[in-house]
């Protein structure tokens, strides 16, 4: 899976800016950091649980570049 160029924010605020991510197939990715630097929204934001005002652009490597929603676990914390 490709993101290029991933812009997303809340209240006009920008938390990610022009981000670039590659994962190539069979990876796991852990993202760590601290509170409202972005790990959230950076996982959200490309699947469509976010929604950015911004021109985005996804990509996977097979069914057409289509992203492969089924092929992502996402567990929200509950405060």
């Amino acid at each position: 899976m490709s993101v290029r160029d991933l812009w997303a924010g809340y209240d006009g605020n920008a938390v990610l800016e022009a981000v670039n991510l590659e994962i190539d197939r069979g990876d796991m990715v852990g993202i760590i950091g601290p509170n409202g630097s972005g790990k959230s929204t950076l996982i959200k934001t490309p699947f469509g649980i976010k929604k950015t005002n911004k021109r985005r652009n996804f990509y996977s490597r097979s069914k057409g570049g289509s992203l492969e929603r089924h092929l992502v676990g996402y567990i929200p914390r509950r405060s």
